[in-house]
């Protein structure tokens, strides 16, 4: 029932109930409030807490507690950034398996015209204005494309920038552009084009300037994919920025000493420097920045959905409802000292709290009881201070089954012998399609561990052609910038060829071993008539990789003569102890490209 509405509700000033002061108990377990009447029968005003108080009931006053709405007593802070373990989706940042944050998306998709350009990623990105003659509504790789005359730029307000960033985008360059030209540089970093037609990438900080230049020049009149990344390898003592071209890594240079942070924020240039100069003769698509940061398996609020793609990574929302697809779902505005009018205004859609609305604004309780926490693999769901969980069970299927995509939390895997389990791919959600991620502490694949054909489908996808689809290599007939995803982190989708689809997408993240005697494998799926599609996304994170079976992202097949057959997909094996002793394939089929595989 809501509380009376006999006294005037009042402003709160932070949404959080670990703010509303002593007026408002708190509860230890939730960090919330618990508003008591006050004399009268009516509500007390909520006011400012004093210094000392303790939000999460570890014994650490929020003013110096690293992590001040989760309790954590021991105050670990491993990679020293002022954010506490319990609450950092990366605690150890460049040593713990992070992946890719978008920070901003410039499709450059505008109409004829435009004198501006907006963010299609989900971060939000401030846009940016058109400066001089910028042309839109050319044909793009990827939609429309932004034509640059060498005297027009598009300055962007600000993008986020980070220690480990890559700088990625699809360029055209005319015939008639000489000198340096400039496709994307701030204070920050510079992704250029130098004389002889060569992507150069340098990043400064601290003073300092890393950068490094292609071997090769790119060809005139024709789409490349072109990234500048920092840096390749986060975890080695002597880290490296590198340079790509459609997808192939073709230059590296190591940083020199010092040379550390961010880089300075601000103003960023499409087409043109910072000062104006060194301006773009070509055209210019599907500009992105990303960041790593945070954690594969980071799921800070326990409700199975990883952090990465949570709309909510803070507050548990099971069904994860985002009403405006705006990325910031409903529950993200249901906290402890939100306004409300209602009961119903502070509904969280959590089985394991109590939603009340008062004059301190909603106000949540852990709940008791049983509940689901909707994985199918887990036993024994109940809510716990204020959170649906449940005991991962061990995955030991006796015959073929097949997996949804999306995340799967196991105890241990073990497939064996003469069963076959296929994970399915799902084309919406992500950039180039999503599919399955096996958590589990062991993972043993006697048998068939399978997303053959599960990516798009026949002439589907940012790679599908006239003949095979291409993915991490070229397919038969495809121009050699059809590729696309990211070695680095391989989850995308195979693109389907004229007659068969790609391949889907696997990855395994073990805490334990991963042994492979029978089979892993993405690959492009075949067909009578040729024409098939690319192969998939194959990653592998785990201490150890062992076992003499085949992991294979292959295109799919080709015909007797070599043609029509898909390109090769990519491969990651990210383990502390290879000792695999079985086949990887990343081969295209036939005289399909050869995609990629890093170990």
């Amino acid at each position: 029932m809501a509380a009376s509405r006999s006294a005037p509700r009042v402003a709160i000033v932070t949404a959080l109930a670990a703010s509303l002061g002593a007026a408002c108990s708190p509860d230890a377990r939730l960090g919330v409030a618990a508003p008591e009447p006050g004399a009268g029968g009516g509500w007390p005003s909520c006011v400012e807490p004093p210094p000392s108080h303790d939000g999460d009931g570890d014994g650490l006053p929020d003013a110096i507690d690293v992590c001040p709405d989760a309790r954590d007593a021991a105050q670990l802070d491993s990679d020293g950034d002022g954010v506490g373990d319990a609450c950092d989706p990366c605690p150890l940042d460049d040593t713990d398996g992070c992946v890719d944050v978008l920070l901003a998306l410039y499709r450059l998709d505008e109409s004829a015209g435009a004198t501006a350009v907006a963010d299609a990623g989900p971060a939000g990105a401030p846009g940016g204005a058109v400066v001089g003659s910028v042309t839109f509504g050319a044909p793009g790789r990827v939609g429309t494309a932004a034509r640059f005359d060498g005297a027009g730029r598009v300055e962007l307000t600000s993008v986020g920038t980070a220690s480990e960033l890559s700088l990625s985008a699809r360029v055209r360059l005319a015939a008639a552009g000489s000198g340096t030209r400039t496709l994307v540089a701030s204070a920050a970093y510079a992704m250029s084009v130098d004389a002889s037609g060569r992507l150069r990438c340098a990043f400064f900080a601290n003073g300092l300037t890393a950068e490094v230049t292609a071997t090769a020049p790119l060809v005139a009149e024709s789409w490349h994919h072109v990234a500048c990344v920092r840096p390749v390898d986060p975890t080695s003592p002597t880290p490296r920025i590198g340079a790509f071209v459609d997808g192939v890594f073709v230059a590296a240079a190591v940083a020199p000493p010092g040379f550390e942070g961010p880089g300075a924020p601000g103003t960023v240039v499409l087409g043109a420097a910072p000062d104006g100069t060194a301006g773009l003769v070509g055209e210019l698509d599907d500009v992105r920045f990303v960041a790593f940061g945070v954690a594969v398996d980071a799921d800070r609020d326990r409700d199975g959905v990883a952090d990465v793609v949570d709309v909510c990574p803070g507050v548990p929302n099971f069904g994860q409802l985002d009403a405006n697809a705006d990325f910031a779902g409903e529950a993200c505005a249901r906290r402890s000292g939100s306004l409300c009018q209602a009961d119903a205004d502070c509904d969280d859609a959590n089985p394991c709290t109590s939603d009340a609305c008062t004059p301190c604004g909603c106000v949540y309780r852990a709940a008791a009881g049983a509940c689901d926490d909707g994985d199918a693999f887990t036993a024994g769901d109940a809510c716990q201070d204020g959170r649906c969980s449940g005991s991962h069970r061990d995955y030991a299927p006796a015959s073929d089954e097949t997996l949804p995509a999306g995340d799967h939390f196991f105890a241990r895997v073990s497939i064996p012998v003469g069963v076959t389990v296929t994970c399915a791919g799902a084309t919406e959600g992500a950039f180039y399609g999503r599919g399955c991620v096996l958590h589990a502490a062991e993972i043993d694949i006697a048998g068939t561990l399978t997303a053959d054909g599960m990516g798009y489908g026949p002439s589907q996808g940012p790679g599908a052609g006239s003949d095979g689809g291409s993915h991490g290599g070229a397919g038969y007939g495809a121009v050699w910038d059809a590729t696309y995803g990211d070695l680095g982190a391989p989850s995308a989708l195979g693109s389907g060829g004229l007659g068969s689809a790609g391949g889907g997408s696997i990855r395994i993240v073990a805490t334990g071993a991963v042994r492979i005697d029978g089979a892993l494998t993405a690959r492009g799926a075949p067909h009578a008539g040729f024409h098939t599609g690319a192969g998939g996304s194959l990653w592998i994170r785990a201490a150890a990789l062992t076992g003499t079976g085949l992991v294979s992202a292959a295109g799919g097949p080709a015909n007797a003569d070599g043609e029509h057959g898909g390109g090769g997909g990519r491969i990651k094996l990210e383990v502390l102890g290879l000792a695999f002793a079985g086949e990887r394939s990343v081969a295209g089929g036939g005289s399909a490209g050869v995609g990629t595989l890093v170990e």
